[in-house]
């Protein structure tokens, strides 16, 4: 039984092994992957700048800080 599940969760795997010789690295692989990965950050980070506003109200000793959308 365990074995049939794990099958059919195996032929689930999209990043499956690849033979040795269709992953070299390259010099513009690794620059692909540094520019999107710079790209995806950027994105996320404007994104919370956008959607998120904070404010911090202050009542005596006391800092209450609220997260608008």
């Amino acid at each position: 039984m365990f074995g049939g599940v794990k099958g059919k969760l195996r032929q689930l795997d999209i990043y499956r092994k690849l033979p040795a010789d269709l992953t070299e690295p390259t010099m513009s692989g690794a620059l692909v992957s540094i520019v999107s990965t710079i790209i995806m950050v950027f994105l996320f980070m404007t994104e919370m700048q956008v959607n998120i506003y904070i404010y911090i109200y202050r009542s005596f000793d006391y800092y209450y800080i609220f997260l608008f959308h």
